[in-house]
């Protein structure tokens, strides 16, 4: 059953992302005014995804700003429409998170902002109580 709830997790993505790549596409958010989305796919609630667009092509190095002077770096390749994952957020907290732009030649642009979480979910995650029957039928949904 859970390569079964994997399937189902991977069209609901799948259509998540179509929606967010239309209205990149459509609004066209630079890092200015950035879209953000928080736990994008209902299953990361420590987790986000900025979208962004460039006139010209640049590589994207993120970095969440840790309490400890841990902070988490993430690079991201050349291009210009921008899905940047965030990672490592802190529960129930005003995240710093800092974003780079590079050309290569040493041109960059930092812009640094907060995202701000709720408190955790439950410690374990719905889909681990639904199930598909043999007559295909969904149970464990709420």
């Amino acid at each position: 059953s859970v390569s079964i709830v994997n399937t189902i997790l991977a069209n609901e993505q799948s259509a998540i992302d179509d929606t967010i790549k239309k209205d990149l596409e459509e609004k066209k958010y630079n890092l200015n005014n950035a879209k953000v989305y928080i736990n994008p796919y209902g299953t990361s609630p420590l987790s986000a995804l900025i979208a962004f667009k460039t006139d010209k092509e640049v590589s994207v190095t993120l970095t969440v700003k840790g309490k400890n002077s841990d902070d988490l770096t993430t690079r991201h390749v050349k291009n210009t429409y921008h899905y940047i994952p965030v990672y490592g957020l802190y529960e129930n907290y005003e995240n710093t998170v800092e974003v780079k732009l590079s050309s290569g030649a040493g041109f960059i642009v930092v812009i640094a902002g907060n995202i701000m979480t709720m408190p955790g979910l439950s410690k374990k995650p719905a889909y681990l109580n639904m199930d598909i029957d043999k007559d295909f039928k969904i149970k464990g949904l709420f």
